[in-house]
């Protein structure tokens, strides 16, 4: 029975040495991603129209509803990478942002990215062309709503604003982040090898199984 004894004890420091080495291992490792376990499907819905909440109440000055000769003008959401290009993801924020704001009684126009809108690749700005045939439009409008995306690993950042046509001030803006799951990467056009790894497994559940 001693001897039992004398060998467990022996045989425990052992473990704790292993166990304490493995998790140094670990933690000095270089990471290639962030470990956080994914969140769950964001309502891209609720999500777009929180957008328009948020610039609408903290508009400066304040945006009027019901006005037909002040509508809003939504362009596009676009990539930061690629200002020339859109997504099935921004076409859909754009639609979603549409129709919050006609729930909330503004008068609305979609603009088209390819014939509507010029970029200043210079500045990563987004703006209306200066066609003779779109001033009109331009200059009535109170504000055009505009967007643009970042992609960092698993997350996608959002920018969005309310710009006065007339003087290319800003009136309002909020930026956002979005996990990536599988329905956002397949708006997003995203490639198999596009695609980011999921986070490696922490080393002590495969000691503690």
């Amino acid at each position: 029975m001693m001897s039992m004894k004398k060998k467990s004890t022996y045989y425990c420091p052992l473990f704790l040495g292993f166990v304490s080495a493995l998790l140094f291992l670990g933690a000095c490792s270089t990471p290639t991603f962030d470990h956080t376990p994914l969140a769950a499907r964001k309502n891209l819905i609720l999500f777009s129209y929180d957008i328009v909440d948020d610039l609408v109440e903290n508009a400066m000055p304040p945006i009027i509803p019901g006005n037909p000769e002040q509508p809003i003008l939504v362009t596009t959401v676009v990539s930061n990478n690629n200002l020339q290009k859109t997504s099935a993801f921004g076409r859909l924020i754009q639609q979603q942002v549409i129709s919050r704001f006609v729930q909330h009684n503004y008068i609305v126009k979609e603009i088209k990215l390819e014939d509507k809108l010029h970029i200043r690749p210079q500045t990563g700005e987004t703006i209306l062309s200066r066609h003779p045939q779109n001033i009109k439009e331009e200059q009535t409008a109170q504000a055009i709503f505009t967007g643009t995306t970042s992609r960092a690993n698993r997350v996608l950042y959002i920018s969005a604003r309310l710009i006065n046509p007339k003087d290319g001030t800003i009136i309002s803006a909020n930026d956002y982040s979005l996990t990536i799951d599988e329905h956002i990467m397949a708006l997003l056009g995203l490639e198999e090898d596009d695609r980011v790894a999921e986070p490696e497994r922490p080393i002590m559940n495969s000691i503690l199984e």
